[in-house]
């Protein structure tokens, strides 16, 4: 089966139409022996794609049975999971439930009991993970879980209880100086080093920086529009002469689709990680670096040139001001400078004291 615009129907509609369209939904509900039907429908491509994964629920000739075992439920949750998560989001929960089904994955959903939660929590911490990274695991088990039940597969599910947040609130990282970040920033591999100045010079997610493509790039405009977390847009001025020097350079040679396309599997590179490793030791920088890292760094930067908190709230796509407000906590120079206020009211205190 497969999604497809309709080859005619859609010519009225403008380049970059993102609402309603008409759609060919291929089926085979015979099987492929059976031959292939072309369904019309007209709608939003979410909407297409969930009447094709309908589709092929009702055609499939051995449905998942009433309380199945974990890991038979997991393909059909993935296919559902893929209609409105991004594609990074997805494979984070692929490598999730599949270290959950190594422990648990011939157990039928009613025999997931807080027991054999603790059980994996148990064995996880054991292999050396950390609190933070169990908690991502068991999140995606209690979407699966949730899934399970809204599509009758289970009566009542459990609720896996994360570890609290006081053992997995993270650390501030530690930060390379705004010189050391250009250098590192200068030194990564020409070919991807526009995604780490996207991450760096614009305040991206790793995932938004490696997805972005020329339809969302506005250069008259000095502004990208950025897909964000939970498919929100959000628009992000671009104001660094060398990053709007390489959107344009990028966009002037694809023209159209995603600007950084690995030409090995054809599709946007997945990540940056092994990139800015070597380009830190180019720099010369001795402390981890990583994608995430960067973006980091414009927050922290941004406090520390007074950028008022809702602006970078906006421009980063936080939906909690607290979460931005981390990096106010995180710009030393800023928190410096605060305190040399207060250290000169003491002082012009003390002189006032003297003379009285």
């Amino acid at each position: 089966m497969s999604i497809t615009p309709h080859p005619t129907k859609n010519r009225h509609l403008p380049e970059g139409w993102t609402g309603k369209r008409w759609w060919y939904i291929v089926t085979y509900p015979n099987g492929r022996a059976g031959g292939k039907e072309n369904l019309l429908f007209e709608g939003t491509k979410a909407e297409a794609q969930r009447l094709d994964l309908e589709t092929r629920r009702m055609a499939r000739k051995a449905p998942i049975s009433v309380n199945p075992p974990l890991s038979s439920c997991v393909p059909d949750f993935i296919e559902w999971y893929r209609l409105d998560r991004a594609e990074l989001t997805v494979e984070g929960a692929i490598r999730h439930l599949n270290k959950i089904c190594q422990h648990m994955g011939q157990l039928p959903l009613t025999a997931i009991t807080t027991q054999v939660i603790d059980k994996y929590k148990r064995a996880r911490l054991a292999d050396g993970m950390k609190p933070a990274s169990i908690n991502n695991e068991l999140f995606h088990l209690n979407v699966l879980l949730t899934w399970a039940q809204k599509e009758n597969l289970v009566g009542e599910v459990v609720k896996c209880e994360k570890f609290p947040s006081k053992l997995t609130r993270s650390a501030f990282p530690s930060m390379p100086t705004r010189a050391e970040f250009e250098a590192i920033v200068a030194a990564v591999r020409p070919e991807v080093r526009g995604i780490a100045m996207l991450e760096f010079y614009a305040g991206l997610r790793r995932s938004e920086a490696l997805n972005i493509t020329a339809e969302c790039v506005f250069l008259d405009r000095g502004l990208i529009i950025v897909l964000g977390k939970g498919n929100k847009q959000r628009i992000v001025p671009v104001q660094h002469p060398g990053l709007l020097e390489e959107l344009k350079r990028k966009v002037e040679e694809v023209k159209t689709g995603y600007l950084w396309v690995n030409p090995v599997t054809g599709k946007p590179y997945k990540n940056l990680r092994d990139s800015l490793r070597a380009a830190a030791r180019e720099a010369g920088v001795s402390m981890r670096v990583y994608p995430h890292l960067l973006r980091h760094g414009f927050g922290t930067g941004a406090a520390e040139l007074g950028m008022s908190i809702t602006a970078q709230q906006a421009i980063m796509g936080h939906a909690q001001v607290q979460t931005t407000m981390i990096y106010t906590h995180m710009a030393a120079t800023h928190l410096i400078e605060e305190m040399r206020k207060m250290h000169h009211i003491s002082t012009v205190s003390n002189k006032s004291e003297d003379k009285t």
